[in-house]
């Protein structure tokens, strides 16, 4: 339910995510060569912020400077995980964050979370029952394949405007109210550097978004692009 809960209210998941049956409507690329990767210049050494997609697109599909940066940083950061997400079984595909933590963790790179899976289960309380979350699930469905082509064309304009569709009540529960708690508790990170922070594209854009939001905090951040 976590990870369809976030598209029901605004077309996006919680991990950045798209349920798995996405998966079929797009034919995979072989190379993402416009991911949603940003070097974070204004600490001690550059950091990273990667916006991810929970289906549809595999971590195997992105561009080589994904799994660079992620090589390069000393620490990687993500939304939240299950305790055993280094060793969990997934039916269908592992979502791109964990399958990128999981990379991360081979290296040797430690694995860190902004929120506890008990938080994100608190958010259910907030947003309604599960006949209705359900009931927009069906509703938002049509943004499933638009953003998965969004995703694999790089095009952040396009995700701001799906992630724009959506209730400003939950957006605001989702997105805006949780970038402002991430960027308060990566302040320190970003000062130190060297951080990998691997979140849903939708936290990215907007005036609210963590682009936006680390900038102000004096953050410079240049998109990579192959």
């Amino acid at each position: 339910l976590l990870r369809i809960l976030p598209l029901a209210a605004l077309g996006v998941a919680l991990a950045g995510g798209v349920p798995a049956e996405a998966s079929a409507t797009s034919a995979p690329a072989a190379t993402l060569d416009a991911p949603f990767l940003w070097r974070i210049d204004g600490g001690d050494k550059p950091s990273y912020l990667f916006g991810t997609i929970h289906a549809g697109v595999g971590a195997s599909e992105l561009s080589p400077l994904v799994g660079d940066a992620i090589e390069s940083s000393d620490l990687f950061v993500m939304e939240t995980a299950p305790a055993n997400f280094l060793t969990t079984r997934f039916p269908s595909e592992v979502p791109m964050d964990i399958e990128l933590a999981r990379s991360a963790h081979r290296g040797g790179t430690p694995v860190a979370t902004l929120e506890s899976m008990k938080f994100q289960l608190s958010l259910l309380a907030q947003l309604g029952s599960t006949e209705e979350l359900a009931a927009m699930l069906a509703d938002d469905s049509r943004a499933i394949e638009p953003l998965v082509d969004a995703y694999r064309g790089g095009e952040l304009a396009t995700i701001e405007a799906v992630t724009d569709m959506g209730d400003a009540g939950f957006r605001d529960v989702l997105l805006t109210q949780r970038n402002h708690r991430w960027v308060h508790k990566l302040d320190k990170v970003l000062a130190r550097g060297g951080a990998f922070v691997a979140v849903g594209v939708g936290h990215c854009p907007g005036e609210q978004g963590l682009l936006e939001l680390f900038e102000e905090r004096g953050y410079t951040l240049e998109r990579a692009l192959t």
